[in-house]
């Protein structure tokens, strides 16, 4: 992420650390907020994905996790 704001993005798009396809990648939902004041003070959007498989058992915790991922209002 500070890669990005450093090279002058004007927005980053991220996973949250569970729900990601890249691995180790993402933030947790407690360092969410943090990571979007962080962009939103360099005036950077800042834009949560959710790219990857989600099995049948998974489902009311990708619902959880979408759910409290907006409360921070990620940009968009």
């Amino acid at each position: 992420m500070h890669a990005a704001i450093e090279a002058g993005a004007d927005a980053v798009y991220f996973g949250l650390k569970h729900f990601t396809a890249r691995a180790k990648a993402g933030f947790s939902l407690a360092e969410l907020p943090e990571a979007l004041r962080t962009l939103h003070a360099r005036g950077v959007k800042g834009y949560v994905t959710f790219n990857t498989l989600i099995f049948e058992h998974e489902l009311a915790e990708a619902a959880r996790v979408i759910a409290a991922s907006r409360k921070p209002a990620p940009t968009g």
